[in-house]
């Protein structure tokens, strides 16, 4: 349990962790998500530092994934959250 600075991965674009370069979150958990194949690898959004580079953010079309908790995170999570509820009332594309 601790709080880790996420990092947004270079060359991508997220609509879950915005604008902000680099925020910190509270994680919880000690597993680790290890993506598999190219596909997976193209979700990772976010990394962390925890003794090597992990992935912790994941993004891909309209589903979303983080390993650390939003609720938890003061201020950065209550933006990534609603960030996250905005997404969630957008119109689909092409209607």
């Amino acid at each position: 349990m601790q709080w880790n600075i996420v990092r947004q991965v270079a060359d991508t674009r997220s609509r879950l962790l915005g604008d902000d370069a680099s925020q910190w979150y509270y994680f919880v958990h000690s597993y680790v998500p290890v993506p598999q194949g190219p596909d997976g690898l193209q979700a990772v959004v976010g990394t962390c530092d925890y003794g090597g580079e992990m992935a912790v953010a994941f993004e891909r079309g309209n589903m979303f994934g983080t390993q650390f908790h939003p609720e938890k995170s003061a201020s950065a999570g209550l933006q990534l959250l609603e960030r996250f509820a905005r997404i969630c009332t957008e119109e689909p594309s092409g209607s």
